[in-house]
């Protein structure tokens, strides 16, 4: 610093650049939640005006330096919060509601299912980002000029990154880039001696490329959040939601209006299963059924149940399960394609109206077919088919973050088992290590047909014994029930199997022997009545980039039947078929009637073929060379940018002693191996440079002699300090002789000699 000057301006325009990249690239993150009253135009400008007084300020040298420092450090933000109180707690409580609006819904986001914060003022808006910007700007500046360290760069920029991704919040990438060019960056200014910058520039151009790499291999669109984060959510969320009843991310409570309309919802019942000894059905009618078009066996839930405690499923409610749908993303086409209304039109059954909906998880076509992209089947009815393709439109959702966050949603929230019943379903199908599509799906086909195989229809299968597990009882002891036992079944045995699955439990109908009608639209629409003996309960399990499919284990229902008969029969009919089939079962057989031997064996070869691949993990053997060879890469690069590094500060001049002379003479013998020169054991230092001067005329010349005399002098002699110019001659003797290598070396010997 010149005689006078009152700024340190050392690198200072290096200085202010580094302190805006952290700046913006921390404070641009909340931009995604205050746009566009706050856009990244607005952060950026006001980042920069920042960045550059408060670089200045700590530049600042003289009698008033101190002064100055703490006004513009700590009183600056403190005057302007106050004059802005109001406004600042106006945007901070709309930034706080609107965050937490955010972080719970994870579908598209729009202005009609979001909050969104043109609710508030712009200067409100502005006022947070502005106080944000300085903090940040000050944290940012005191890394740069006073604390560089690479632990206090992460703690700037790293909490509010970390926070927004784990809420599935992603910021917009150049946020990203520009934090991890800070982190990079600011990690150049921190060797105070280095009067030069050539280090930092390099260091912002390596970086630079590493960012730019990153964000076209990695682009915004295929962010994942991180399992841990939506595991430790689900719990919170959770134990909250069960002790206290509190909603955190839009659970909604059980009313008494929802309760009402599931108790009247005859045969449908609460969710309780083994509970009673016979059903009855009395031809109630439960309500209407409006669709398009025919399109075969309609499944109406109006029950679903997540989680499973003492024989009894509780009804799950959650408002992210209608968040999650393929039609919210491609809404326009999905409706044009399934037309279809559910209405109950009976004044005196207005309990049940909006509980009827139809099963509509994925995408369904006027005759019934579902579409997807690769996966050639479905899960419809128990059985699967093959369905047409929707190309493109599917394959792009299906790859979004929405649904890459929704299936790790499913698996955290749809996999809970007890251990009982855990160790009875282990016991007959064993255990299973699912890892593909192909694999679940086959597994699924494995269990709804060993189920309706082996096991009896009945309306009157006894009650439980009390203590006694639903699961157990039905698939050891009494083999026999009605439909809530096949689902609550098939439920447990896929998600003992890895595969997400929950109850359902409403009506099926058979559209096909529905009549036309036309509303006041001119719109044609088919009706069909429902009754109580409609009433049915199924599964549905979650498959991987697909969604929710039903598997419907029940005798009797999934098959697809001929259309001039009615393919859904009540239950009582069902029931009389099953009597009638089965005459030689007596209905009150006791357990020892029932329990054969060897049933675990039966039921596991039952699916065996299935899981000959149990245990083994299928992970692609191109992906693992690929990322073993990019890692190898990755490994070489570090490693050579680690030696290059301490080979340029090998040769700087300034704090020379005993230990970096050696390292110099040890660095010039690989050199000289390379040349092949190599010293062999026992030969003493001096003789080893005569002989190589002896042999090479253009080594000779470069000074070796009297460089490796000086180290020898300093290691072996009392000589304690060498002069400027002998270790200026030292350094100057290596480059030669480098350089002399490289020029001799071929191949990847040149390579070698650069890594040595």
């Amino acid at each position: 610093m010149k005689k006078g000057q009152l700024i340190h301006t050392d690198n200072l325009i290096l200085r202010i650049i580094v302190t805006f990249l952290g700046t913006f690239g921390a404070a641009s993150i909340i931009e995604t939640i205050t746009y566009p009253l706050a856009d990244m135009g607005f952060i950026g400008f006001v980042s920069l005006i920042f960045s550059v007084v408060y670089t200045l300020m700590l530049s600042c040298y003289g009698k008033n330096a101190r002064l100055i420092r703490i006004m513009g450090m700590a009183v600056l933000p403190v005057v302007y919060l106050v004059i802005n109180i109001g406004s600042f707690i106006n945007g901070i409580t709309t930034f706080i509601n609107v965050f937490i609006s955010r972080a719970s819904f994870t579908g598209p986001v729009d202005s009609s299912n979001v909050l969104t914060v043109e609710s508030a003022g712009a200067a409100s808006v502005r006022c947070v980002c502005v106080v944000v910007v300085m903090i940040i700007a000050v944290l940012a500046a005191l890394e740069v000029n006073v604390f560089p360290n690479m632990l206090v760069s992460l703690a700037i920029t790293m909490p509010l990154l970390s926070v927004f991704i784990a809420a599935v919040i992603v910021p917009d990438i150049i946020s990203i880039i520009f934090c991890v060019l800070f982190i990079f960056d600011s990690m150049a200014l921190r060797n105070k001696k280095i009067k030069t910058n050539q280090g930092a520039k390099t260091a912002v151009i390596i970086s630079a490329i590493i960012a730019a790499v990153l964000a076209f291999i990695i682009p915004q669109e295929t962010y994942k959040r991180n399992s841990f984060f939506d595991d430790a959510r689900n719990m919170v969320t959770d134990v909250v939601y069960d002790r206290f009843g509190i909603d955190l991310q839009g659970n909604k409570s059980e009313t008494e209006d929802d309760k009402a309309k599931v108790n009247a919802t005859v045969g449908i019942g609460n969710g309780d299963v083994g509970q009673v000894d016979e059903v009855y059905y009395g031809n109630v009618y439960a309500g209407e059924l409006n669709t398009m078009s025919d399109i075969g066996i309609a499944y109406a839930k109006v029950f679903m149940g997540r989680d499973f405690k003492n024989n009894s499923w509780q009804r799950w409610s959650d408002t992210r399960e209608t968040q999650y749908s393929y039609e919210s993303a491609v809404s326009e086409f999905a409706l044009n394609l399934v037309k279809r209304k559910i209405y109950t039109l009976d004044e005196d059954e207005q309990l049940l109206a909006d509980r009827f909906f139809y099963y509509q998880q994925t995408f369904r076509s006027k005759d019934g077919n579902v579409y997807g992209s690769s996966l050639d089947y479905r899960i419809a009815r128990g059985s699967f088919e093959d369905y047409s393709r929707m190309g493109q439109l599917m394959k792009k959702y299906r790859n979004s973050a929405i649904v890459n966050s929704y299936e790790s949603y499913a698996h955290g929230q749809y996999l809970d088992v007890s251990e009982d019943d855990r160790i009875v379903v282990a016991q007959l199908f064993g255990k299973r290590n699912l890892q593909t599509v192909d694999e679940k799906v086959e597994y699924i086909q494995k269990i709804v047909s060993y189920l309706k195989d082996n096991y009896t229809y009945t309306l009157k299968p006894g009650r439980v014994p009390e203590g006694k597990s639903v699961v157990e009882y039905f698939l050891r002891e009494s083999k026999r029930g009605y439909c809530t036992y096949f689902a609550t079944s098939a439920a447990v045995i896929l998600r003992c199997a890895g595969i997400p699955a929950r109850y359902c439990a409403g009506y099926t109908v058979n559209t096909n022997t529905g009549a036309y009608y036309t509303d006041g639209q001119s719109n044609k629409y088919m009706k069909y009545d429902v009754y109580d003996n409609a009433a049915h309960a199924w599964v549905e399990a979650y498959i991987d980039g697909y969604g929710w499919v039903i598997v419907d284990a029940t005798p009797g229902y999934g098959e697809v039947e001929d259309t001039e008969q009615s393919s859904t029969q009540d239950e009582s009919e069902r029931q009389s078929q099953s009597d009638n089939s089965n005459s030689s079962v007596d209905e009150n057989m006791t357990v020892d009637d029932t329990d054969e031997p060897g049933t675990e064996s039966t039921a596991q070869e039952a699916v065996s073929d299935t899981d000959s691949f149990s245990g083994e993990i299928h992970i692609n053997s191109v992906l693992i060379v690929v990322c073993t060879a990019i890692l190898a890469v990755l490994i070489l690069i570090a490693m050579a940018a680690i030696r290059i590094v301490s080979r340029i500060h090998l040769l700087r001049s300034s704090s020379v002693d005993e230990v970096k002379l050696m390292k110099m003479y040890s660095y010039l013998e690989k050199l000289l191996a390379c040349l092949g020169y190599k010293r062999e054991p026992g030969i003493d230092y001096e003789e080893y440079i005569l002989e190589i001067t002896a042999q090479d005329a253009n080594l000779k010349n470069m000074g070796l002699e009297k460089a490796v005399q000086t180290i020898l002098a300093v290691r072996f002699g009392n000589v304690k300090c060498v002069d400027k110019a002998d270790i200026t001659g030292i350094i100057n003797t290596i480059r030669q002789v480098r350089s002399y290598a490289l020029k001799k070396a071929r191949g990847l010997k040149k390579l070698v000699v650069c890594l040595i």
